[in-house]
């Protein structure tokens, strides 16, 4: 059974109401990656260093960096705070909602 109560506003969606799931990912934009093929053995030594230093990380740091990365959530809201979130995002205006 799904909890309803949302997640904007704390407010129980009672069982006749519509429930609304929003979903967010959120995701670093992904860059050119700058591999100088005239120096293929920097290139090598490069990514051996990243691997040491992955090798190093801690979970914590590991979970804090994969985050950096992709993220996914996973919100329920009432209909008065969809409409909310729905009028912010396409205004393009507050659309996090903090102020």
């Amino acid at each position: 059974m799904e909890l309803r109560v949302c997640d904007a506003c704390g407010r129980w969606i009672e069982a006749n109401e519509t429930l609304f799931i929003m979903s967010v990912t959120l995701q670093a934009e992904a860059g050119p990656v700058d591999l100088d093929a005239s120096a293929p053995g920097d290139v090598r030594d490069e990514f051996e260093k990243l691997v040491q230093a992955m090798e190093r990380m801690t979970a914590e740091q590991i979970d804090e960096a994969t985050d950096e990365v992709h993220e996914n959530y996973r919100f329920a809201l009432c209909a008065e705070c969809r409409r909310d979130v729905h009028h912010r995002m396409k205004s393009r205006s507050n659309i996090t909602g903090s102020y």
